[in-house]
């Protein structure tokens, strides 16, 4: 919460100049706000505040006062972007990420509006919700701006240095429609479906846990849940003997 401020000072800044990355990409308010992707592990919300401090406290200036913007607003050191990069560089060096996080969602088979292209859902669905317009919480005082999670987004390919060369192969899978059936529920119900142990988070940040209790639902009584708030999204990699010990 007392770093609240200091994201809409960040976004406020960026909104009105991005900045240029050490590899060449650009900071933009939107690409900033992705960091909101640390925040499903055990140590994310630290390392986050870790981050943002280093916008708080800039190197000291030729008068030997922490470096700020006309206007008011923050000027972001060399150090910071380095630490963002760094951040955010899975994107840059893993890009299949980026081009099929939401294709393998797709599903042939699906009814209504979930069968199809996926066409940028996630930037689709924040554009139609007002709340995840931050430049309606700019102003000192307006409800926190919001971090974005486990999304991927089409203007990825602008930010991100090395994701431009592979901006036309993201837009053919974004929009190709002629998807296979994503899965076969009348297998997943049946004696071929082998026992199945998941962890399940109560709060994860990045899955809706009534996704994944309706998704163990079609499995019928051949999976047992954990269902816990002890771990985010990563309790896999943070506690791996906990989870093993209790699931198996």
């Amino acid at each position: 919460p007392q770093d609240t401020e200091l994201v809409r000072s960040i976004v406020a800044s960026l909104h009105e100049s991005p900045a240029t990355m050490p590899r060449g990409g650009t900071l933009t308010a939107r690409r900033f706000l992705q960091l909101g992707l640390l925040l499903g592990s055990a140590s994310g919300f630290e390392e986050l505040h870790d981050l943002l401090e280093l916008a708080r406290c800039p190197p000291p200036n030729a008068s030997g006062s922490s470096a700020r913007a006309e206007g008011g607003q923050i000027s972001l050191p060399d150090h910071f972007l380095l630490e963002v990069e760094a951040a955010q560089q899975q994107f840059e060096t893993n890009p299949i990420y980026w081009l099929l996080h939401e294709s393998i969602y797709c599903d042939g088979f699906a009814e209504g509006a979930a069968r199809g292209p996926s066409s940028w859902a996630a930037e689709r669905v924040q554009a139609s919700l007002e709340q995840w317009d931050y430049t309606s919480r700019l102003a000192e005082g307006a409800p926190p701006v919001l971090l974005s999670g486990e999304h991927v987004y089409s203007w990825m390919g602008e930010d991100y240095a090395w994701l431009r060369p592979l901006m036309p192969v993201a837009e053919v899978l974004a929009h190709k429609s002629d998807w296979g059936p994503l899965y076969d529920p009348a297998i997943l119900g049946s004696s071929r479906c082998p026992p199945v142990a998941a962890l399940v988070s109560y709060e994860d940040l990045y899955v809706e846990r009534t996704f994944s209790e309706a998704t163990a639902a079609m499995l019928g009584g051949k999976v047992r849940l954990w269902i816990t708030n002890e771990f985010q999204h990563s309790g896999l990699r943070d506690q791996p003997e906990v989870v093993f010990e209790r699931l198996l």
